[in-house]
């Protein structure tokens, strides 16, 4: 007999994503279960690259769909994406974004269970009227166990959270080829990029950070960006006036090759933090207006600065002042206590 397909929808972020893996891997290894779908957008379609508990993976484009970015092209993948879900048979199809264009999604795909976030979890309530089962998650949870609540309520065990993460072996020697040119072997990562406004510690910070570094410790400093980045990370070298820091432009895979081998990360609350946390890789986390508690790292040894007394997880938020408030001092004192906590 076979066993139970299921379908989950989370399209995006790449924090959010990373946050997933363990809910699906948890899905897969349901004894009723036979296969497992995920419905991602296709920018970060790159991170689910090998796992080995999907059959399937469908992409959906939704960039450029807003009121006054329509794209056409955007719409055909949509409607191509549409198609696809309805030519499924899915028994159950679990919304880890309830979001109301997710949960139309969840209605597409034609299972008769559909599986979202009510209240403090569900990003829009007006998602609820699409699903057949809604759970009402304590907002005090970190999200990767308000994920797993959703799982467990189609009867997944949860004990153990997995991270199958790509692991390219072209992509690991082509970074460990650039570190020797670079004539880097251990080192820690700083990654001074963010999200919007109020999640960015200023460039004047990173940069008397990592100059502050650079004479604190012997470990290199690799100043790791993304594209679009450039200007940022080259801002922060020439104000720390260091030697012992190189910048490292890296895509998603890249990155992922880079934060194996390192002995730290530094950042704020961005999706390679959350890609660092699931490899393993101490973490020193930069928070300011969203909650640690629920999207920080979760390793005990781990150590977040935080200056805020209000929480937001809202896009439009830009007031920088509370994780300006984190001084440069304060994040030197926990980078020194993370890296005596590895060496102990």
């Amino acid at each position: 007999m076979a066993g139970k397909s299921f379908l989950v929808i989370r399209l995006s972020s790449l924090g959010d994503i990373v946050h997933a893996l363990p809910a699906v891997s948890a899905l897969a290894q349901m004894p009723s279960a036979g296969a497992v779908d995920w419905l991602i957008e296709t920018r970060y379609r790159i991170l689910l690259n090998g796992n080995p508990y999907l059959r399937n993976v469908i992409e959906i484009d939704t960039l450029g769909t807003g009121v006054k970015r329509w794209s056409l092209d955007s719409l055909k993948s949509m409607l191509n994406s549409v198609s696809v879900l309805r030519g499924q048979r899915y028994d159950a199809v679990v919304d880890l974004q309830s979001l109301l264009k997710t949960a139309v999604l969840t209605r597409c795909a034609r299972a008769q269970e559909r599986v979202g976030f009510a209240g403090d979890w569900a990003r829009e309530p007006m998602a609820g009227i699409f699903y057949t089962q809604k759970l009402r998650i304590p907002r005090q949870v970190h999200v990767i166990q308000a994920n797993l609540s959703l799982i467990e309520s189609l009867g997944a065990q949860t004990g153990r959270w997995e991270f199958p993460l790509p692991d390219g072996t072209e992509t690991r020697e082509g970074i460990e080829n650039k570190l020797r040119e670079l004539g880097v072997r251990e080192y820690m990562i700083v990654n001074p990029g963010g999200g919007w406004a109020a999640k960015r510690w200023s460039p004047e910070n990173y940069g008397e950070l990592v100059g502050r570094l650079g004479k604190d410790s012997s470990l290199p400093i690799v100043l790791s960006h993304g594209p679009g980045e450039e200007q940022l990370v080259h801002d922060v070298l020439q104000r720390a006036g260091t030697s012992n820091a190189v910048t490292f432009p890296t895509d998603i895979l890249q990155f992922i090759a880079l934060a194996r081998r390192a002995k730290l990360f530094i950042g704020t609350d961005t999706g390679p933090l959350h890609l660092s946390t699931a490899l393993g890789t101490p973490v020193v986390g930069i928070y300011g207006p969203t909650d640690p508690a629920t999207h920080g790292p979760f390793s005990p040894a781990d150590i977040v600065l935080r200056n805020s007394i209000r929480t937001s997880h809202s896009r439009r938020g830009r007031d920088s002042a509370t994780i300006e408030g984190v001084s440069v001092e304060a994040v030197l004192e926990a980078v020194r206590e993370r890296l005596a906590g590895i060496q102990a």
